[in-house]
């Protein structure tokens, strides 16, 4: 499936896990939005709108492009066993960097931020969510390894742990290229993240 994923440029969107037309994109934008709404309104990921991260991208961009390789990941998977509860592979993609934010003065140095950073992504999660699910926190809390925190033990830890990694290759590919990707479900996306954290 990783094969599948490192060899579809532009021209293998059409196929398999990387399908790009409206009506796979439509379903992506409904799905993040029927789960993640509060996350996206929130004053934690308005702050990620502006806050650099992999040198020159924003940290915004690079969670919705995990976010969205979690989705596709998931219906990918989901033709197999075990089932992967989407639902929480969104919750725990759009949460699992928000302990980034503001980095540069919260952790004592970038090593620090890249250890720490997963349970401080849980405590910010938390404050949106009290009611948070453990298998979501548990995903989160496992996004880093092997660089940090416990191997993940469930299906939806490792499709957050493997679109992070997927996703963070996206986010160098696309700066070398001047190219975004995902532009319109992440254009969508980001206008109800800030007109709704703004009331209107």
């Amino acid at each position: 499936m990783i094969e599948r994923i490192a060899s579809s440029g532009k021209s293998g969107y059409n196929k398999g896990i990387m399908k790009n037309n409206n009506e796979a994109q439509s379903v992506i934008i409904d799905q993040i939005l029927k789960y993640g709404w509060q996350i996206l309104c929130s004053e934690a990921f308005r702050a990620a709108w502006s806050e650099t991260h992999h040198l020159k991208g924003i940290l915004a961009d690079h969670i919705l492009n995990v976010t969205i390789m979690g989705c596709r990941l998931c219906r990918e998977m989901n033709k197999h066993k075990p089932k992967v509860n989407e639902g929480e592979v969104i919750l725990a993609c759009l949460c699992h960097d928000l302990g980034m934010t503001g980095r540069e003065t919260f952790y004592k140095s970038r090593l620090a931020s890249w250890r720490e950073h997963p349970q401080e992504s849980v405590r910010r999660a938390k404050e949106i969510l009290p009611d948070l699910d453990d298998t979501v926190t548990a995903a989160i809390e496992s996004h880093m390894w092997p660089i940090a925190g416990p191997a993940p033990h469930t299906p939806e830890g490792r499709v957050v742990l493997m679109a992070d990694k997927i996703a963070s290759g996206i986010d160098w590919f696309s700066f070398m290229k001047r190219e975004p990707w995902e532009p319109r479900i992440k254009e969508r996306l980001k206008d109800v993240s800030l007109r709704r954290a703004h009331g209107q």
